[in-house]
């Protein structure tokens, strides 16, 4: 009973982000190109092949190729992952994405990309973000934090440019980018 309420939620929530989920109405050209380029990105990638035997099921194979596009769209820089899980599922995708790439599990003086889930050290990570730093943080809306606390630490932060993808989000610390949150179905 529950899971059928969850996916009927899943599928209002999707109707209701179609409009901006290809782009439509957004006027950042950073934005655009993005959600075009990178997050909603259909066409295969040389090394999807390759990475089938990755994935564990459906939803860690999608999740997978996004991080393969987020690696190419980056190119060489350090990722940091919240847990060693996190480090042992998706570093392979990183790192086909981009082979200069590195990835590690200990929190840097400065973090450049970092992976984390909602139970990690989300504080201690924000305190060591800079300018340039991107934050994507899974199960966004099923951990122990509820969706106002996480967006008001990341406000505080200083986040700019906020992509929620329901399940996800990615937060850019670009102090040059005009503060938008976009709220897309991936």
């Amino acid at each position: 009973m529950l899971t059928m309420f969850s996916s009927l939620h899943k599928f209002v929530v999707k109707l209701l982000r179609i409009p901006r989920t290809r782009g439509f109405g957004v006027q950042s050209p950073f934005a655009y190109r993005f959600l075009r380029d990178v997050i909603t990105e259909r066409w295969p990638y040389y090394a999807y092949d390759d990475l089938k035997s990755l994935s564990k099921g459906e939803e860690d194979r999608k999740i997978g190729h996004l991080m393969f596009r987020l690696s190419n769209y980056f190119g060489s820089h350090q990722w940091y992952f919240g847990s060693v899980d996190l480090l042992q599922r998706y570093k392979a995708y990183v790192l086909a994405g981009c082979h200069h790439a590195s990835c590690v599990s200990t929190l840097p003086c400065t973090v450049e990309i970092a992976l984390l889930s909602s139970d990690a050290a989300i504080e201690e990570t924000l305190q060591h973000i800079s300018d340039d730093s991107v934050v994507i943080l899974q199960d966004f809306r099923s951990g122990s934090l509820s969706y106002t606390d996480i967006m008001s630490m990341f406000d505080v932060a200083g986040a700019t440019v906020i992509f929620d993808l329901y399940d996800m989000g990615i937060f850019f610390f670009n102090s040059k980018l005009h503060r938008h949150i976009y709220k897309v179905y991936y």
